[in-house]
């Protein structure tokens, strides 16, 4: 199997446009990797996301809400999409988990939980989807592992 990366440096590339390069290429799933920050400093560990257009809490909705202000909100949108992808739901969230308890025990960080929420950059996947919190960078020693090689290989 071949990942594919959605861009190659630090490039800006929207949320939408990420998810189009998924669907054109036909992938078998789609992960998004991102890295945490937080205002209380001591935060730290993974959780991952799978779709829903409503948020499995409110910490999630936080967090999506924040990571979607690149991009404007589209309520109908999500709501079509969750109707057409009821049977991806049910894969994404298996991917996520699997990505959550894979995390854990290769890292050995603390478990923040698999959530759902209405990411944009998941949203419009043909294929099961998930977004990876890897950890905060507003935690210096979770910064400083996140930084090292051997954590991002």
């Amino acid at each position: 199997m071949l990942a594919r990366l959605t861009r190659e440096g630090d490039d800006t590339v929207s949320l939408s446009d990420r998810t189009a390069l998924a669907n054109r290429l036909h992938a078998v799933v789609f992960l998004s990797i991102h890295a945490n920050a937080s205002l209380a400093r001591g935060a730290h560990g993974a959780e991952t996301y799978y779709m829903s257009v409503d948020a499995s809490d409110a910490q999630a909705a936080q967090a999506a809400a924040r990571e979607n202000a690149s991009g404007p909100a589209d309520n109908v949108r999500l709501i079509l999409w969750d109707l057409a992808h009821v049977a991806n739901l049910n894969n994404s969230a298996r991917l996520a988990r699997g990505i959550q308890e894979r995390l854990n025990a290769l890292q050995g960080i603390r478990d923040r939980g698999i959530r759902q929420a209405p990411f944009v950059v998941l949203t419009g996947c043909t294929m099961p989807a998930a977004l990876v919190e890897v950890g905060f960078l507003s935690n210096a020693e979770e910064a400083g592992r996140l930084a090292t090689g051997d954590t991002r290989t």
